[in-house]
């Protein structure tokens, strides 16, 4: 399995966000590369409401624990600055790419508010990472509801 470089893990991450976003028909905008705190904006299709994403990426963030199985989550590095201003309007998607495609599993993405993320901020640790463990990951994964808005239903054709 081969190791990609940040860069390349990152845009995969957000690419695959979009994608996902799009397919629910939501009007999604990839922000230029270098952007410090927002990868997508996101909007309804008449552009009344909009979100900012943040999104985290890893290439295989799952971390099983051996002996304790309550210890096993899933895991991504973040700034210690992420999260600062947290507001309704600015969500994270944390991406594990599970070696996709590699492996033939399906990336899991994880949506999660900027306050929640906010709250979870270790400042004294020397590498920060954000961890979603098992007990707690049905309420973030996949869950697109943290929006806010309705998408609208895609046309056919």
């Amino acid at each position: 399995m081969a190791k990609h470089p940040t860069a390349i893990t990152g845009a995969a991450g957000e690419y695959f966000v979009a994608a996902r976003l799009a397919a629910m028909g939501y009007v999604v905008a990839l922000t230029r590369g270098g952007s410090p705190s927002v990868d997508l904006l996101v909007s309804n299709q008449s552009g009344s409401m909009t979100v900012s994403i943040q999104v985290k990426t890893a290439w295989w963030a799952r971390r099983d624990h051996k002996r304790k199985k309550e210890k096993d989550r899933w895991e991504w590095p973040i700034r210690r600055y992420e999260a600062q201003d947290a507001s309704p309007q600015f969500l994270y998607a944390f991406v594990d790419l599970r070696a996709w495609p590699d492996t033939g599993y399906t990336p899991l993405v994880f949506v999660m508010p900027s306050k929640e993320v906010k709250r979870r901020q270790f400042p004294e640790s020397a590498h920060p990472y954000l961890w979603i463990m098992d007990a707690e990951a049905n309420q973030y994964r996949e869950n697109w509801e943290f929006i806010g808005f309705p998408s609208a239903p895609l046309e056919e054709g």
